[in-house]
């Protein structure tokens, strides 16, 4: 997985690719079925009170209900995250929507129930460690487990 990073950053791949290289293969690796819209369903909209906001992903449990909103940046574009990090979590929170995930493919932030829970970096020295935790997590949200997913 590090030498698909670098050979992105190298290209400046846009979100695409990204998403196509990098994204999905950690989601495929914890269960989810990219290409069934009951596992993961693009371009989703969440509806909220007094307004309605489009994330990139939805993933769903293994019952095809909404469990983690999912916002992808093109690889390298870290400080883009922020932006939809304000913009996605109120509505995810307002909508019951326990788990939100925000990276460029490099970078894994994953928020429960709207606050910070964790940061991986899928490069560097520990990236085969946090690729690992980060598929376990994301096993978590597929299979809805009753007990919260606790730290390694």
């Amino acid at each position: 997985m590090v030498d698909v990073c670098l050979e992105l950053l190298m290209k400046k791949a846009n979100e695409a690719v990204t998403v196509g290289k990098l994204i999905y293969p950690i989601i495929r690796e914890a269960g989810f079925n990219t290409e069934d819209i009951n596992s993961v369903e693009e371009e989703y909209e969440i509806q909220a009170i007094k307004s309605s906001i489009f994330v990139d992903r939805m993933l769903k449990d293994k019952n095809g209900k909404p469990t983690c909103a999912l916002q992808a940046k093109k690889v390298g574009d870290t400080y883009l995250l922020g932006g939809d990090i304000k913009k996605t979590l109120p509505h995810t929170l307002k909508a019951g929507i326990q788990y939100s995930v925000f990276t460029e493919g490099t970078e894994w932030r994953l928020y429960k129930e709207g606050r910070h829970y964790r940061t991986l970096y899928l490069r560097g020295q520990n990236a085969k460690r946090d690729q690992e935790y980060l598929v376990d997590f994301l096993k978590s949200i597929r299979e809805r487990y009753k007990n919260d997913y606790k730290s390694c």
